[in-house]
């Protein structure tokens, strides 16, 4: 337990300052929400000047984006957007810092086996993105609520976040895999990053073109849309089916990989 605390107090600062960057852009957000209530009509005919695909594609679906729910809809891709960067940054982090900070001999001639040291970071880093997520949605509630003139939306953000962490624990985990696998410690965490960005533009690319729909189980971002649950739609079994298959995938590359990497002390 002493490997988990230590990682813990290590990734605190940092979650410290995602938790108020993200505090920060939900007020932003809540604050254009705002010139958008009342304003139906406006708000209507000018996203009725863009092409159907394209707001499709940017998560403006079905729902009037003048009411809680539909703003939120389209907001949230870009709250998981986020959160997933944060867990795959931290995720190609936290297997190399020994490494990267020269303190390798510090922690290896222990008597404890990678497997356990592998455990607790992951403990340590599950924690963290835990605790993310919760604030999220404590955050999303409190400025919602405040802002919101219809009926409460609390449950769906709550099913929400749930879902979230999901795809969460999935980034934290490409980061993982991805920092026992490669030789080039200092970029695991820009590569796992990159796939993220890259699967969400690839969600914006299906959206414009609906030849490109069969690759929808490419990109995390079109498993758990906040419009189906808004709209009291059920997700595909297949997604979660996905999710969890790429979970086990990840985690299992972690352990083999990282047990078999040369590491330098």
């Amino acid at each position: 337990m002493n490997i988990y605390s230590k990682e813990f107090k290590d990734t605190f600062k940092s979650l410290i300052i995602w938790s108020l960057s993200i505090a920060l852009f939900i007020y932003i957000a809540m604050m254009k929400f705002r010139g958008y209530q009342g304003n139906t009509e406006l708000v209507t005919e000018f996203l009725g000047s863009f092409p159907k695909p394209l707001m499709a594609a940017l998560g403006f679906g079905e729902l009037d984006i003048s009411t809680i729910p539909g703003y939120y809809s389209a907001m949230y891709i870009y709250f998981l957007m986020i959160a997933g960067i944060h867990a795959a940054m931290l995720g190609g982090h936290t297997l190399v810092k020994e490494e990267i900070e020269k303190t390798s001999e510090f922690l290896f001639p222990k008597p404890i086996s990678r497997a356990r040291i592998i455990s607790c970071k992951l403990l340590a880093g599950l924690s963290t993105i835990l605790l993310l997520n919760i604030f999220m949605a404590i955050t999303n509630i409190i400025f919602v609520n405040m802002n919101n003139e219809g009926s409460s939306i609390t449950r769906e953000i709550i099913i929400l976040n749930i879902l979230m962490f999901l795809l969460q624990v999935m980034f934290l985990l490409l980061g993982t895999a991805i920092s026992a696998i490669t030789k080039n410690n200092k970029t695991s965490g820009a590569v796992a990053t990159g796939i993220i960005v890259s699967t969400y533009f690839l969600s914006v690319l299906i959206g414009l073109n609906n030849k490109l729909k069969p690759l929808v189980y490419l990109t995390p971002f079109k498993y758990f849309n906040a419009e189906t649950i808004f709209l009291g739609k059920s997700y595909d079994l297949i997604y979660f089916i996905i999710t969890f298959g790429i979970i086990t995938i990840f985690t299992i590359a972690t352990y083999y990989f990282y047990n078999k990497k040369d590491i330098s002390l």
